[in-house]
């Protein structure tokens, strides 16, 4: 169903219920009912995709593992219960808008390790799945920069000091009148 005839059914309801008489439509009642419930339907936007993190080197594993136990300390807001090489949780979420979580280490048939995170809890909507991405992204973050055999990672880019900066600007525009 289009927007304008959800609009004319909507415009006709609020006449009806104004007046107290039934407006003369081409719409049926049930193309008029139609139309208001998809107007009062929950519309939640659609949820971020989530991609566990991967690495694929012991120095990278540890970096993106320690950055692993903070977030799932931070995301959760509940202490870390049991904690292990491959395996952490945290204590049981409590209360409604609280979440627990358990974060754990995938072995992969390439020598690759995935990183993974699950969050729970009740009555928080999408919160959990909101968790999991921001905890992908923190995690693929620390992992970053670390040059591993067949996933190399490109160099980041350094700052121009400003004498640099200086420097090329007086190249490409001349020195600055005195």
């Amino acid at each position: 169903m289009d927007f304008s005839k959800a609009a004319v059914a909507g415009v006709d309801l609020s006449v009806s219920l104004l007046t107290g008489c039934a407006p003369q439509s081409s719409y049926s009642p049930a193309e008029r009912q139609a139309a208001v419930a998809e107007l009062l339907a929950d519309k939640t936007p659609p949820q971020p995709a989530y991609t566990a993190p991967v690495c694929y080197s012991s120095p990278q594993c540890g970096a993106m593992w320690s950055e692993a136990l903070v977030q799932l300390e931070s995301l959760s807001r509940m202490r870390i219960q049991t904690a292990t090489d491959s395996f952490a949780q945290t204590y049981r979420a409590v209360g409604y808008n609280t979440q627990s979580g358990r974060i754990r280490k995938i072995p992969q048939p390439d020598g690759s390790t995935i990183i993974d995170a699950e969050f729970f809890c009740d009555y928080c909507g999408s919160l959990s799945n909101e968790a999991r991405v921001l905890f992908a992204s923190s995690v693929m973050a620390a992992g970053y920069g670390f040059d591993t055999p067949g996933h190399s990672v490109p160099p980041a880019k350094t700052a121009a000091t400003p004498a640099q900066s200086a420097d090329d600007y007086r190249k490409a525009f001349g020195s600055p009148a005195q």
